[in-house]
């Protein structure tokens, strides 16, 4: 594969935890046989991108003063 200056190339993770570091990716246009991918590192990067994503939703509480105790609460009402 040759690449010219300035241009990507697109690649899949397919084994993230592989002590060899040549076998944890693959460049998407060598991959013939179906895609093979690292299911468990996908997911860990999508929960990883939904955290920092919903992060920014939350309204942002406000700091607690030192010594103020959150009290549960004990009956509905």
């Amino acid at each position: 594969m040759k690449l010219h200056i300035g241009e990507g190339m697109r690649y899949v993770i397919t084994s993230a935890g592989d002590s060899v570091k040549e076998w944890r990716s693959k460049p998407l246009s060598l991959m013939e046989n179906g895609l093979e991918y690292d299911v468990k590192k996908y997911l860990e990067l999508l929960e990883r991108a939904a955290e920092e994503i919903l992060d920014g939703l939350a309204p942002k509480q406000r700091p607690r003063p030192r010594g103020e105790l959150e009290l549960p609460l004990l009956f509905g009402g």
